[in-house]
């Protein structure tokens, strides 16, 4: 249920400035992105705002299998890293 109400945006490709924000920046074959709020000083992550999915990426899969794990794993491992960021602003 993590992902319910959270809007997914399909684009063409990541962009240059999207890929930067991070250190180090994230790779451009990259399937998936969440689009994280700022959290403010002392305040928990917030849940992702959207994810954006990026087709010319995921469109390199070789068999609908392949796609759906693909999916799978950008959605779980995009969870895993807003879970560590969660944990790593909790104030407790």
């Amino acid at each position: 249920l993590f992902w319910s109400d959270i809007p997914i945006h399909l684009e063409s490709r990541p962009d240059l400035a999207s890929l930067k924000e991070f250190s180090p920046p994230i790779s451009p074959l990259s399937a998936g992105l969440c689009v994280r709020p700022t959290p403010s000083s002392g305040e928990s992550a917030a849940r992702p705002e959207a994810l954006r999915l990026f087709l010319s990426n995921l469109c390199k899969n070789p068999s609908l299998d392949h796609l759906t794990e693909h999916i799978a794993t950008t959605l779980r491992q995009e969870a895993e890293a807003w879970l560590d960021e969660f944990e790593s602003n909790d104030p407790s």
